[in-house]
Protein backbone atom coordinates (compact mmCIF):
# COMPACT_ATOMS: atom_id res chain seq x y z
CA UNK A 1 0.00 0.00 0.00
CA UNK A 2 2.51 2.38 0.68
CA UNK A 3 4.27 1.52 -2.44
CA UNK A 4 1.28 2.97 -4.36
CA UNK A 5 1.08 6.24 -2.30
CA UNK A 6 4.92 7.22 -2.62
CA UNK A 7 6.44 4.90 -5.30
CA UNK A 8 9.97 7.22 -5.45
CA UNK A 9 10.90 6.27 -1.58
CA UNK A 10 10.22 2.24 -1.96
CA UNK A 11 11.78 2.18 -5.30
CA UNK A 12 14.80 3.83 -3.65
CA UNK A 13 14.75 1.86 -0.80
CA UNK A 14 14.32 -1.57 -2.60
CA UNK A 15 17.03 -0.40 -5.62
CA UNK A 16 19.72 -0.13 -2.35
CA UNK A 17 18.74 -2.99 -0.65
CA UNK A 18 18.34 -5.97 -3.24
CA UNK A 19 20.85 -4.20 -6.15
CA UNK A 20 23.27 -1.81 -4.56
CA UNK A 21 24.19 -3.35 -1.07
CA UNK A 22 24.55 -7.36 -2.56
CA UNK A 23 27.36 -5.71 -4.97
CA UNK A 24 28.83 -3.36 -1.89
CA UNK A 25 29.24 -6.40 -0.10
CA UNK A 26 30.58 -8.62 -2.48
CA UNK A 27 33.17 -6.57 -3.59
CA UNK A 28 34.70 -5.38 0.22
CA UNK A 29 33.34 -8.14 1.92
CA UNK A 30 33.60 -11.32 -0.51
CA UNK A 31 34.37 -14.21 2.58
CA UNK A 32 32.36 -13.79 5.77
CA UNK A 33 32.33 -16.97 6.42
CA UNK A 34 29.82 -19.64 6.61
CA UNK A 35 27.31 -18.07 8.75
CA UNK A 36 26.39 -15.94 5.90
CA UNK A 37 25.66 -19.51 3.42
CA UNK A 38 23.18 -20.06 6.01
CA UNK A 39 21.88 -16.33 6.41
CA UNK A 40 21.97 -16.39 2.50
CA UNK A 41 19.72 -19.69 2.26
CA UNK A 42 17.38 -18.53 4.49
CA UNK A 43 17.07 -14.79 2.97
CA UNK A 44 16.57 -17.10 -0.69
CA UNK A 45 13.30 -18.42 0.60
CA UNK A 46 12.43 -15.27 1.68
CA UNK A 47 13.35 -14.00 -1.40
CA UNK A 48 11.09 -16.15 -3.63
CA UNK A 49 7.85 -14.99 -1.36
CA UNK A 50 9.12 -11.47 -2.00
CA UNK A 51 9.35 -11.93 -5.31
CA UNK A 52 5.88 -13.56 -5.90
CA UNK A 53 4.38 -10.61 -3.67
CA UNK A 54 6.70 -8.25 -6.13
CA UNK A 55 5.07 -10.14 -9.36
CA UNK A 56 1.63 -9.02 -7.91
CA UNK A 57 2.59 -5.61 -7.39
CA UNK A 58 4.41 -5.78 -10.79
CA UNK A 59 1.19 -6.73 -12.70
CA UNK A 60 -0.92 -4.02 -11.40
CA UNK A 61 0.92 -1.62 -12.73
CA UNK A 62 2.80 -3.43 -15.67
CA UNK A 63 0.02 -5.74 -17.30
CA UNK A 64 -2.33 -3.37 -18.54
CA UNK A 65 0.55 -2.78 -20.72
CA UNK A 66 2.31 -4.02 -24.14
CA UNK A 67 5.46 -5.55 -22.73
CA UNK A 68 7.79 -2.97 -24.74
CA UNK A 69 5.65 -0.35 -22.95
CA UNK A 70 6.19 -2.12 -19.15
CA UNK A 71 7.40 1.51 -18.13
CA UNK A 72 4.49 3.43 -18.78
CA UNK A 73 3.35 3.77 -15.43
CA UNK A 74 6.21 6.00 -14.63
CA UNK A 75 5.31 8.24 -18.39
CA UNK A 76 1.48 9.26 -16.77
CA UNK A 77 3.20 9.86 -13.30
CA UNK A 78 5.41 12.18 -15.50
CA UNK A 79 2.35 13.78 -17.16
CA UNK A 80 0.90 14.70 -13.43
CA UNK A 81 3.99 15.86 -12.68
CA UNK A 82 3.71 18.50 -15.53
CA UNK A 83 1.14 19.39 -15.51
CA UNK A 84 0.74 19.73 -11.65
CA UNK A 85 4.01 22.41 -12.61
CA UNK A 86 1.93 24.43 -14.45
CA UNK A 87 0.42 25.97 -11.18
CA UNK A 88 3.74 28.04 -10.86
CA UNK A 89 3.03 29.74 -14.03
CA UNK A 90 1.21 33.02 -12.56
CA UNK A 91 0.20 34.32 -16.18
CA UNK A 92 -3.42 32.51 -16.70
CA UNK A 93 -3.28 33.19 -20.42
CA UNK A 94 0.61 31.30 -20.84
CA UNK A 95 -0.82 28.50 -18.28
CA UNK A 96 -3.53 27.36 -20.20
CA UNK A 97 -1.81 28.19 -23.06
CA UNK A 98 1.12 25.39 -21.58
CA UNK A 99 -1.40 23.08 -20.36
CA UNK A 100 -3.31 22.99 -24.16
CA UNK A 101 0.28 22.39 -25.68
CA UNK A 102 1.29 19.55 -23.06
CA UNK A 103 -2.35 18.18 -23.63
CA UNK A 104 -1.50 17.75 -27.34
CA UNK A 105 1.84 16.75 -26.89
CA UNK A 106 0.35 13.87 -24.73
CA UNK A 107 -1.88 13.10 -27.06
CA UNK A 108 0.00 12.69 -30.31
CA UNK A 109 2.76 10.68 -28.20
CA UNK A 110 0.02 8.70 -26.98
CA UNK A 111 -1.32 8.01 -30.37
CA UNK A 112 1.98 6.62 -31.85
CA UNK A 113 2.79 4.81 -29.22
CA UNK A 114 -0.64 2.85 -28.14
CA UNK A 115 0.92 1.50 -24.91
CA UNK A 116 -1.83 -0.39 -23.31
CA UNK A 117 -2.48 -3.92 -23.91
CA UNK A 118 -6.13 -3.92 -24.69
CA UNK A 119 -7.51 -2.34 -27.54
CA UNK A 120 -10.35 -0.84 -25.83
CA UNK A 121 -8.10 0.80 -22.77
CA UNK A 122 -6.51 2.71 -26.19
CA UNK A 123 -8.92 4.16 -27.26
CA UNK A 124 -10.53 5.10 -24.10
CA UNK A 125 -7.03 6.64 -23.16
CA UNK A 126 -7.57 8.52 -26.84
CA UNK A 127 -11.01 9.56 -26.23
CA UNK A 128 -10.02 10.67 -22.87
CA UNK A 129 -6.92 12.65 -23.80
CA UNK A 130 -8.88 14.31 -26.48
CA UNK A 131 -11.34 15.26 -24.64
CA UNK A 132 -8.33 16.80 -21.81
CA UNK A 133 -7.08 18.92 -25.41
CA UNK A 134 -10.89 20.11 -26.15
CA UNK A 135 -11.30 21.13 -22.90
CA UNK A 136 -8.12 22.72 -22.15
CA UNK A 137 -8.71 24.45 -26.11
CA UNK A 138 -12.37 25.89 -25.07
CA UNK A 139 -10.95 27.14 -21.18
CA UNK A 140 -8.14 29.21 -23.96
CA UNK A 141 -10.92 30.60 -26.31
CA UNK A 142 -12.87 31.72 -23.00
CA UNK A 143 -9.76 33.14 -21.34
CA UNK A 144 -8.32 35.07 -24.50
CA UNK A 145 -12.08 36.52 -24.50
CA UNK A 146 -11.75 37.49 -20.78
CA UNK A 147 -8.35 38.90 -21.29
CA UNK A 148 -9.38 40.98 -23.72
CA UNK A 149 -12.24 42.43 -22.17
CA UNK A 150 -14.67 41.51 -24.62
CA UNK A 151 -18.25 43.02 -23.45
CA UNK A 152 -20.44 39.44 -24.86
CA UNK A 153 -23.44 41.53 -25.53
CA UNK A 154 -26.84 39.54 -26.25
CA UNK A 155 -27.44 37.75 -29.86
CA UNK A 156 -24.16 38.79 -31.07
CA UNK A 157 -21.42 36.20 -32.70
CA UNK A 158 -19.57 36.31 -30.12
CA UNK A 159 -21.81 35.02 -27.70
CA UNK A 160 -23.21 32.78 -30.29
CA UNK A 161 -19.36 31.22 -30.10
CA UNK A 162 -19.50 30.91 -26.97
CA UNK A 163 -22.61 29.32 -26.07
CA UNK A 164 -21.55 26.62 -29.23
CA UNK A 165 -18.25 26.45 -27.31
CA UNK A 166 -20.42 25.61 -23.66
CA UNK A 167 -22.35 22.81 -25.88
CA UNK A 168 -19.47 21.51 -27.30
CA UNK A 169 -17.34 21.18 -24.29
CA UNK A 170 -20.62 19.48 -22.20
CA UNK A 171 -21.41 17.19 -25.28
CA UNK A 172 -17.86 15.76 -25.11
CA UNK A 173 -17.90 14.84 -21.65
CA UNK A 174 -21.10 13.02 -22.04
CA UNK A 175 -19.48 11.41 -24.75
CA UNK A 176 -17.05 10.19 -22.86
CA UNK A 177 -18.48 8.80 -20.25
CA UNK A 178 -21.39 7.25 -22.15
CA UNK A 179 -18.15 5.34 -24.03
CA UNK A 180 -16.40 4.27 -20.95
CA UNK A 181 -20.45 2.43 -20.42
CA UNK A 182 -20.35 1.11 -23.31
CA UNK A 183 -16.60 -0.76 -23.08
CA UNK A 184 -16.84 -1.49 -19.62
CA UNK A 185 -20.86 -3.47 -20.33
CA UNK A 186 -19.28 -4.97 -23.41
CA UNK A 187 -16.36 -6.35 -21.49
CA UNK A 188 -18.54 -7.84 -18.74
CA UNK A 189 -20.91 -9.28 -21.71
CA UNK A 190 -17.78 -10.82 -23.20
CA UNK A 191 -16.84 -12.06 -19.75
CA UNK A 192 -20.21 -13.56 -19.15
CA UNK A 193 -20.09 -15.55 -22.60
CA UNK A 194 -17.18 -17.03 -22.14
CA UNK A 195 -18.19 -18.39 -18.60
CA UNK A 196 -21.31 -20.02 -20.44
Amino acid sequence: MFACMFPFPVVAHWGFRHVLLPRICKKWWPSLGEQNKVADAKEENTAICTCKEAQVLLDTYQGAYKQKYSFWEGVIEMRKLVFCSFYLIQNNILRLVCCTLTSVLVLVHHIFSYPFAHVHSNRAETLSLSLLCVACVTNCVKSVFAYLGEVVEPNTPTEQLLILINRFERISIIMLISFILVVQLHDVSKKNMKRN
